[in-house]
């Protein structure tokens, strides 16, 4: 049994040269608006004012992305073909494409660079069955450990694939 945590996932910051551009793309891209400019960083909330979800912080940094993230957003879509488009017409750039079983992801670049994934649904099936090609597969949080997923799919635990936390993109 896992212990009970104290600690809440509440927001993600995203390093940045320019804030306020890279405010405009995420705030059309999660249909969110920006809620306080902390001296330039900037706070981002769902539009709609509902409580919960993820809070998203756009930081100044002097310089700009290079390589890979070390980490990043996993966005789910019910249409991802849509979605991804949609946010390659907002300014995103398509970096690649990964499926595994039924799961299907498409990695993506904001304007300045900062990956991000964007995948299809976690299937009730998928997750119901507890098995991923044979892999051990938690149902609860939608986790295939890194060395089964590797060995499963092919893509290296090292390449920074993950799985768990997602953030539910509307599409349209």
């Amino acid at each position: 049994m896992v212990p009970c945590m104290a600690l809440t996932a509440h927001m993600v910051t995203i390093d940045c040269v320019d804030p306020t551009s890279l405010a405009e793309f995420w705030s059309r891209a999660l249909g969110y608006v920006q809620v306080a400019d902390l001296g330039g960083d900037l706070i981002l909330r769902p539009a709609d004012g509902s409580p919960g979800g993820l809070t998203v912080s756009l930081q100044e940094v002097p310089e700009p992305s290079v390589g890979k993230n070390r980490l990043h957003l996993d966005l789910e879509a019910s249409d991802r073909t849509g979605e991804v488009a949609r946010l390659v017409t907002l300014g995103a750039t398509t970096v690649r494409e990964h499926a595994y079983s039924e799961f299907a992801w498409t990695v993506l670049a904001d304007p300045e660079g900062n990956e991000f994934c964007v995948s299809d649904p976690v299937s009730a099936t998928m997750a119901a069955t507890s098995s991923l090609s044979g892999s051990s597969f938690s149902a609860a949080s939608g986790v295939a450990s890194a060395s089964e997923f590797s060995a499963s799919s092919g893509v290296s635990a090292a390449s920074g694939v993950s799985a768990g936390y997602g953030v539910s993109a509307a599409s349209g």
